[in-house]
């Protein structure tokens, strides 16, 4: 046994390394039925022998690179079109390593917690499943990882969409790229990342802190574990300096026990709460992978939180992954993204507004890839009381301001989620609403209103308050919604969950009528109103004010109380 132990040292010391490093791999975003971005230089790696030439083709594109000391090799593959035509992919060094069915098109990141995680096969859509034959959307989902610095590969297949295998695609994904690919043909893959449960600061970078000052604290909270990891690591790397020569000495004499080894410092952090981890662990293993852009659901793991405590972490998700990518999509096809832009709110007769404004739409490029989120949806009992607000109306406030940045839009949900369950199964809207973003951004369909009404400014005029929109679309309406039904004007006609509030800051509930492309808003025991609340609440049961292209408007206060 003290041979075969001898032995089994010899081989893992000396042997297995340079066995394992002779042959050329790549991480598992890399395989059959995969999808590489179209219309930007696509990078390739992996790792190979020191020094080893590694040669990457695909079609007539090539590329070669010779392994660094430490066994890594990185290429770029040219900026190639959209292709539905499948090509191989070779890469080769020592070995070969072929994969088949590989398509060029646009590739999207599915990010968030669990209503981005929830299947297809989990939202009651039997018939979308049987009739899910894409063989342009390919999907791939990494196996979970969570670390406290980065260092993770991807591990995972590739999947085509088919009957037998869109029940596992998360649902969100699936109805964003059914649209997209039908009204476009662009090959599509959507990349996985989703976590249930996950608040948002584990998908932080730890140089989003440093982008955003409000996060100082949480960056000197990763400092902590940082700091008792390296000197333990320190400790640890002096013993195994000890233990390697006794070790070898231990080879070369006869009957001699080769000493145990030191077991090496465990990784701190192994939690997807605390910061970074899960960008550590599933996303920055994917950032040297070109991407089109980024689906995010997520906000119901931190809907205890202020508006401007989500408010900047969501702002400091989407520049640190922006940053993390290095990629500008004014380079890319298609015409520039038009986005709400920051910008203050107006208003008149002395009553400025201070509440949720994204202004008005932007035309400035070259600020990083689009960003899609989901505002979140209506959940739990309403309130009903005018005054209600609750952490999911706080929540979307911040959601409705982060469309301050460029680029970024946003799918209201507010009228399709569920009072008794926080995973509503109506993920086609979402889908949908989100896919539209897209469709008008970045495929060139101007014509497409891409959002319900967003809240511009107000203007009192006597007893009522006039509010004006964004993406007024159509025109203004009160609208019914049904199930996954188109919606419809709603035979009453009347709106509901609008309040106003005087200077005493007390809420009544209101009327609204429209005029034009505004809302007049009034309530009899309000004769001087200053502000104005709509679908404020955790669940504002009934809210049903849409553009008549079918889309909700997003709830939003004008006061700061």
């Amino acid at each position: 046994m003290r041979h075969f132990h001898r032995a089994l040292f010899a081989w893992l010391f000396f042997g297995c390394a340079a066995a394992a490093l002779a042959d050329v791999r790549v991480p598992g975003l890399f395989g059959d039925n995969m999808v590489l971005q179209r219309e930007r230089p696509a990078a390739v790696w992996g790792a190979a022998d020191p020094g080893e030439s590694v040669t990457v083709k695909f079609g007539t594109a090539r590329a070669a690179a010779t392994a660094d000391a430490a066994g890594r090799w990185r290429v770029q593959l040219p900026a190639m079109p959209a292709s539905p035509q499948p090509r191989q992919l070779s890469i080769a060094g020592r070995n070969q390593l072929l994969f088949h069915n590989v398509l060029v098109g646009d590739v999207w990141v599915c990010a968030g917690q669990s209503n981005m995680e929830l299947s297809l096969g989990s939202c009651n859509a039997p018939q979308d499943i049987a009739a899910a034959r894409f063989p342009l959307l390919r999907w791939l989902k990494p196996a979970k990882r969570q670390l406290g610095w980065p260092g993770a590969e991807v591990a995972g297949r590739w999947s085509c969409c088919a009957p037998d295998t869109a029940p596992a695609l998360t649902a969100v994904g699936f109805y964003f790229a059914r649209r997209v690919q039908q009204e476009t043909g662009v090959p599509l893959g959507l990349l996985d990342l989703s976590w249930s449960g996950s608040a948002i600061e584990p998908w932080l970078p730890a140089a989003a802190f440093t982008l955003e000052p409000a996060l100082s604290n949480i960056l000197a909270q990763l400092k902590k574990p940082a700091d008792a990891y390296r000197a333990k690591a320190q400790a640890q790397l002096s013993a195994l300096e000890k233990w390697i020569p006794a070790a070898r000495r231990a080879l070369d004499t006869v009957g001699a026990e080769i000493p145990p080894a030191p077991p090496l410092p465990a990784d701190p952090v192994i939690d997807e709460h605390f910061p970074t981890t899960i960008f550590n662990g599933m996303v920055h293993p994917v950032v040297p992978f070109a991407i089109r852009g980024v689906l995010w659901y997520q906000g119901e793991s931190n809907g205890g939180e202020g508006v401007e405590s989500y408010r900047v972490k969501m702002r400091a998700l989407i520049r640190g992954w922006r940053q993390a990518w290095q990629q500008d999509l004014s380079t890319g096809s298609g015409p520039s993204p038009s986005t709400p832009s920051a910008g203050s709110m107006q208003a008149s007769s002395g009553q400025a507004g201070s509440g949720s404004s994204p202004s008005a739409p932007s035309t400035s490029s070259g600020q990083g890839f689009p960003f899609y989120f989901v505002q979140l949806a209506n959940y739990e009992p309403p309130c009903a009381t005018p005054a209600a607000a609750g952490p999911y109306a706080r929540n979307r406030e911040a959601q409705l301001l982060t469309l301050q940045l460029p680029r970024t839009g946003m799918a209201v949900a507010v009228d399709v989620g569920e009072e008794k369950d926080i995973h509503p199964k109506n993920k086609f809207d979402v889908g949908e609403r989100l896919a539209r973003w897209a469709l008008h951004n970045d495929y060139g369909r101007r014509d497409l209103v891409p959002s319900g009404p967003l809240y511009k400014a107000m203007q009192v005029e006597g007893n009522r308050i006039r509010v004006r929109f964004d993406y007024v679309g159509a025109g203004l309406m009160a609208g019914k919604k049904d199930g996954r039904q188109p919606v419809i004007a709603d035979p009453e006609g009347k709106f509901r969950q609008f309040a106003v509030a005087g200077a005493d800051k007390k809420w009544y509930w209101a009327d609204a009528v429209v005029d034009g492309d505004t809302l007049l808003v009034s309530s009899p025991q309000v004769p001087k109103p200053v502000a104005v609340r709509y679908a404020y609440d955790h669940n504002p049961a009934g809210c049903n004010f849409y553009n008549k292209d079918g889309l909700p408007a997003s709830p939003f206060r004008t006061d700061n109380w």
